[in-house]
């Protein structure tokens, strides 16, 4: 409760910096729940420490990860609560100052009494009759009754801020961080979306497409946009449209929330599964025993857990400031547990080998794209033929549900700059997505499209794909049989030739040079040297199309190169 003498006199000046020290806190827990993780955590259990002193030291050491990680949600909360009152009450007091001025102006009184006020009648200073002393006792009146009502409103406005915010502290029980309880981490997330509603923050606008969804982030002040990152960490990072560095910020918080939420405590099948897609994540962001990101570095740009192979975006550089992106889409039998590390190691090949072709340093960022659910096939062999499964990846099913999902993403780059060149390259079945993602509506919104070893796009024609054909791209490896293989369900077809592959000459589009190899050799390296695959792919990437140098520009079997880079 705050009264009038308290509010009065009250000094705000060290009301921030009490703020600052419980943020400060905050930003220390969070660092050393990260550095407890991988430093101490991950380390363990690297070293292939086995038994059940093993398994009673995992319990322990997640728990302590878990109470940290708890600690640090309720210092936000608590330096959240802080800053409001630090920004409220200073605003509340100049109003009550503002408002004794006056009426000490208009001839009115205000003294203490018992921590409040009383109104009386007095004369202005220096002022000969006029005011509340005008002779006109109605007048009077009616101006000491304006006056009560003012300063009664200005203090009730005190008090709600006050009960509101120290309500805050209230809720927060030590309880959740000493027992680390099932709901503990609930208890939690729930105090912070309270705290950020204190402040005007009730979760995020629906229904936004990522031109939309950049305009609001972008017209969010820099507190509102602080709050919506502590308190709906996992919206915020799944978002299209909003910057790389703030998203990567948002899923870091959200994906040590989730691993600290799992922690500790029983699983389910499909937990556990998460466990190890999220655990897949947090290591390939870690480098040197930190999870810091830079325009440089890595950024996590989603995550999330709607299929049991895991879901991850994860940049190389940051894609807002890069001048050209490129985005891997990879094809069947993709999954974050298993198959994350090598996926990031093409990536880095990527990334190597176009950065090279220029001599700025962060013109280019790559971002490796595993937002559907990519299809599962295993093959008996010659054999076993029986032993094949091959339904998911002979239909169209999964691409077509994750092509608008491709094109969102897609969108929210462009969103952020329009002047960026962005290339995809797809891989396999990531070519019949990226080809699904071409066919509807007006296409999606890439300067270049490149396919490697592709089934086919689901159409017969680059002309169908929404791009100049001389900006669609296909790469084929001699021992690659693949393509041949997808052919029958993925392909187009063409009465005068059959079925019809991206990289048939009667497709329309461009065929590049490619590595000799099978499959997966579209990344290959010659000593320190790109493969013919991975180079063209770089220039493709970079846009060096009629380059002054020939021998820069990409390598063709057969098709016609674009006169000028495509911006």
């Amino acid at each position: 409760m705050v009264g009038f003498v308290e509010l009065r006199d009250a000094k705000f000046d060290g009301w921030r910096e009490f703020a600052a020290a419980w943020n400060k806190a905050t930003t220390r827990l969070h660092d050393l729940e990260i550095s407890f993780r991988t430093g101490v955590n991950d380390v363990v259990e690297q070293a292939g420490w086995k038994g059940m002193s093993a398994q009673t030291a995992d319990k322990d050491l997640e728990r302590v990860v878990r109470q940290i990680a708890l600690s640090a949600m309720q210092a936000r909360s608590i330096g959240s609560a802080a800053d409001q009152a630090a920004a409220e009450m200073p605003v509340i007091q100049t109003a009550l100052l503002t408002a004794l001025r006056e009426a000490e102006a208009a001839g009115i009184k205000v003294s203490d009494s018992g921590g409040s006020y009383v109104l009386n009648v007095a004369a202005p200073p220096g002022a000969e009759g006029g005011g509340a002393v005008s002779g006109d006792p109605a007048g009077t009146q009616a101006l000491l009754d304006e006056y009560k009502r003012r300063l009664d409103a200005i203090i009730r406005q005190a008090c709600e801020v006050d009960d509101k915010l120290a309500g805050v502290p209230a809720v927060l029980n030590p309880s959740d961080v000493a027992a680390t309880a099932l709901n503990s981490w609930e208890n939690a997330e729930e105090d912070a979306r309270r705290v950020a509603a204190l402040r005007g923050v009730n979760g995020l606008p629906k229904d936004m497409d990522p031109v939309r969804s950049a305009a609001w982030w972008r017209g969010l002040t820099e507190e509102q946009r602080s709050l919506y990152l502590s308190s709906y960490p996992h919206e915020i990072g799944s978002l299209d449209g909003i910057p790389a560095t703030d998203r990567d910020k948002a899923n870091r918080r959200a994906l040590d929330a989730r691993l600290a939420d799992l922690s500790g405590r029983p699983t389910s099948e499909s937990e556990f599964r998460e466990i190890k897609n999220l655990q897949a994540i947090q290591s390939a962001l870690t480098k040197n025993g930190t999870c810091a990101a830079d325009d440089s570095g890595r950024l996590l740009l989603k995550f999330g857990n709607k299929f049991l192979d895991g879901q991850v975006v994860m940049s190389i550089g940051n894609p807002d400031l890069a001048r050209n992106t490129a985005i891997l889409v990879p094809g069947t039998n993709t999954d974050v547990a298993g198959g994350l590390e090598g996926q990031m190691k093409r990536l880095d090949k990527i990334q190597d080998a176009s950065d090279r072709l220029t001599p700025q340093t962060g013109d280019v960022a790559s971002v490796f794209w595993l937002d559907y659910d990519a299809p599962e096939a295993s093959f008996g062999g010659i054999d076993k033929p029986w032993e094949s499964k091959v339904s998911s990846v002979v239909g169209w099913d999964r691409s077509a549900e994750g092509a608008p999902r491709l094109d969102s993403f897609v969108g929210g780059l462009r969103a952020q700059s329009t002047d960026h060149h962005i290339s995809v390259v797809a891989h396999s079945y990531g070519s019949s997505l990226l080809g699904d993602a071409g066919r509807q509506g007006n296409g999606i919104a890439v300067d270049d499209m490149i396919v490697a070893g592709s089934p086919g796009t689901h159409t017969d024609s680059a002309d169908d794909l929404h791009i100049d054909p001389r900006h669609f791209w296909a790469e084929v490896a001699g021992d690659d049989g693949i393509p041949g293989l997808g052919a029958a369900s993925h392909a187009g077809w063409q009465a005068e030739h059959g079925k019809t592959l991206p990289h048939d000459k009667e497709f329309g589009g461009n065929r590049l040079v490619a590595s000799p190899g099978d499959h997966s050799s579209y990344w290959n390296m010659n000593g320190d040297q790109p493969g013919s695959s991975l180079e063209n792919q770089a220039r493709v990437i970079m846009g060096l199309y009629d380059d002054p140098n020939p021998a820069r520009r990409p390598e063709l079997e057969h098709g016609r190169l674009p006169t000028a880079p495509k911006s």
